[in-house]
């Protein structure tokens, strides 16, 4: 099958839109757990979460129901965007340019939108705006690992594989960095191992995990310990096989999953090799069984 063919204009995982039911749980979750800061309301009403300067990184957007409702994928300038929307023309995957409340309400200069094939609502934008409030983390920590490297990473569940393969790698240039056997492929669009990962695995389409980079490893136990004093179903600690993650799994309010990571591999383009790997943690990950968390040796609980 043909990989890598398309121009690349797509730079990072920009932004992520869920509709939810439990906005007000994400609204303690956001910044308690995760430690992201809790933006002000977007201008259409929905819940943002910062992760940095930017005015939202995570929308939630009140439904009676928990799905994903777009992704946001960044381009460099309004002339990076013309090319895509000729590249992606007399496609199933033609562009539809943003009204001007989906530009207000994503706060960007300029987006365009598809359906891609598993269904999924795709906006590629450019200029988004920066919060006129300083960031600060929802708890203490060090921070999160953005910038040229996107939000992070997103993996879904999707039907028909191949199309969608075809999507991200032929038609937007994605790199496939490697594969666990026929199940899940790793896409990538800058030095972040893989942006999106799309698994092959039955079912309706679905988000499986949103990872988010920290600075520091202390964030990575310090998260781990909240969620085990709090009852949050979580899994252990663990190394990932093919980027190198040390992280662990959160469930969120939706039931979808957050990988909580840090120091993630980065990938040069010239030098990278695809391959596949059989397993997708070297150790750990494995799920923790909340009913039966794991209490606190004596001696962490003298309080100095």
């Amino acid at each position: 099958m043909s990989r890598d063919n398309g121009q690349r204009l797509v730079r990072t995982l920009g932004y992520l839109g869920f509709e939810t039911s439990r906005r007000g749980e994400w609204e303690s979750f956001g910044p308690r757990i995760l430690g992201a800061m809790l933006g002000d309301p977007l201008p259409d009403g929905s819940a943002a979460l910062r992760l940095d300067d930017r005015c939202f990184r995570i929308a939630l957007i009140d439904s009676d129901r928990e799905r994903l409702a777009f992704i946001g994928w960044e381009v460099g300038s309004a002339d990076e965007l013309a090319v895509l929307e000729q590249q992606l023309a007399s496609t199933p995957s033609t562009l539809t340019r943003a009204t001007d409340d989906e530009l207000s309400a994503r706060q960007v200069t300029g987006m365009a939108w598809c359906i891609d094939p598993s269904g999924n609502r795709i906006e590629f934008f450019h200029d988004q705006r920066v919060s006129e409030r300083a960031w600060t983390p929802g708890r203490s920590m060090a921070g999160f690992l953005t910038g040229e490297f996107g939000l992070g990473h997103l993996v879904v569940a999707v039907q028909g594989i191949e199309e969608a393969l075809a999507f991200y790698t032929d038609r937007l240039g994605f790199r496939l960095s490697d594969r666990l056997g026929e199940a899940l492929y790793f896409l990538g669009c800058n030095p972040r191992h893989h942006s999106i990962g799309l698994a092959n695995i039955g079912g309706q389409p679905r988000t499986l995990h949103v990872m988010l980079e920290v600075l520091e490893l202390d964030d990575v136990g310090r998260a781990f310990d909240l969620c085990v004093d709090e009852g949050i179903r979580s899994s252990l600690i663990g190394l990932h096989a093919n980027d190198r993650m040390t992280s662990f799994y959160i469930t969120t309010p939706s039931g979808f999953e957050v990988e909580y990571g840090w120091h993630g591999l980065l990938v040069d383009d010239s030098t990278w090799t695809t391959g596949v790997i059989d397993r997708p943690s070297i150790w750990g990950h494995r799920q923790l069984d909340m009913q039966h968390p794991p209490t606190r040796r004596p001696f962490q609980q003298v309080k100095s």
